[in-house]
């Protein structure tokens, strides 16, 4: 008798768990852990304190950059990356805002791209341009209190020029830092680069006829009067992706532009972020409010979001499934390094690294 009640209880236990102790989807999820792996793009890390020094993580193995000459760019600044190639900037006047380029995975020179008629730029983007055939910087300088002007430098050309519509009352800036701090990290595709610019705005550039516009955010409704601690634009799967996480709820929305042309937006994933202190300890015994806002997202792609959190490390989050894994990484020097400041996120942080073919 005792063997078939323990039988019973096994299958009412079953029963009331649902399908996440069935074999096949156990299986399903491996594969498919596996399958992520595999497929994540690499990623960038990047520590400027004292000096730049830059390394590549592929899954959980890293190889450090060794470029001739990074090391002696004591003042260089990451700025973003398109493909295999990395901008940084030169955070000193000497050189004036020069900005340098360079190839992480090689050990090849670095190119030297000095300001346009010698006075100072803030470059908000660095792009392939799909008929020119080669890489192009956006940079922005302040005119007046509410114009700026753009230049794109041609690379070649190897020369700076003014966009096509130089002009523009709106600046690219980080949503949660003052209008000073500019935004070089747009999200990238159909031939735009796009900023997420606060109050229900995102500021798009046509590559190809060289415009500016600002387009509206429709379910900004949704947070009307809440305050927030993380929104991001980014790319998932040739959709333009834009990810929110609130003051008040530990969740973050994932909304996916559905339709580029009509602008018609879904909300698609919702994102737990109250996980096992006990299996994923913060350091220092921080609070969890206090670390929720030290979140960000290096990448979203097919059904697996990237985190880094800040105090706590990376982790990789299957949006089918959700469930939760901690990406394991090397010891670092940014590991001890205290984030007490927005500003030194970015000197120390991670980034997708796209290495693709641009032709």
């Amino acid at each position: 008798m005792a063997p078939q009640c323990y039988t019973w209880i096994f299958h009412l236990f079953k029963q009331i768990i649902g399908h996440y102790y069935d074999p096949n989807v156990i299986k399903d999820t491996l594969s498919g852990r596996r399958a992520q792996v595999r497929d994540r793009p690499l990623i960038l890390r990047y520590f400027g304190r004292d000096y730049l020094r830059l390394s590549i993580i592929d899954g959980e193995s890293e190889k450090k950059c060794n470029v001739r000459g990074l090391q002696a760019l004591k003042s260089a600044k990451f700025v973003c990356c398109c493909n295999e190639l990395v901008l940084l900037k030169s955070s000193s006047s000497s050189p004036l805002s020069a900005c340098f380029v360079l190839n992480p995975l090689s050990e090849g020179k670095i190119t030297t791209v000095h300001p346009p008629n010698h006075r100072p730029v803030d470059p908000c983007g660095f792009f392939f341009h799909p008929l020119a055939k080669e890489y192009r910087i956006l940079a922005v300088r302040k005119e007046s209190r509410t114009s700026y002007e753009y230049y794109l430098y041609l690379f070649g050309d190897k020369s700076w020029r003014r966009t096509s519509n130089p002009c523009f009352h709106c600046l690219p800036t980080y949503n949660c830092t003052s209008a000073s701090e500019v935004n070089s990290f747009p999200a990238i595709l159909n031939g735009g680069l796009h900023w997420y610019i606060g109050t229900n705005r995102i500021m798009v550039f046509d590559m190809i006829n060289e415009e500016f516009c600002v387009k509206p955010l429709p379910f900004e409704r949704c947070y009307e009067g809440r305050d927030h601690l993380m929104r991001d634009l980014l790319v998932k799967d040739d959709s333009l992706c834009f990810c929110h996480v609130g003051c008040q709820e530990g969740v973050m929305d994932i909304w996916i532009l559905e339709d580029y042309t009509n602008w018609c937006w879904i909300k698609k994933y919702i994102v737990n972020l109250d996980w096992d202190i006990d299996k994923y300890p913060i350091k220092d015994d921080l609070p969890y409010d206090t670390t929720l806002d030290m979140l960000s997202v290096i990448s979203i792609h097919k059904d697996e979001l990237v985190i880094f959190w800040r105090f706590r490390g990376m982790f990789s989050y299957h949006l089918v499934f959700n469930s939760v894994e901690k990406i394991h990484l090397k010891k670092s020097e940014m590991d001890d390094y205290s984030y007490s400041r927005y500003f030194d996120y970015k000197l120390h942080d991670f980034v997708a690294y796209n290495v693709t073919k641009s032709n």
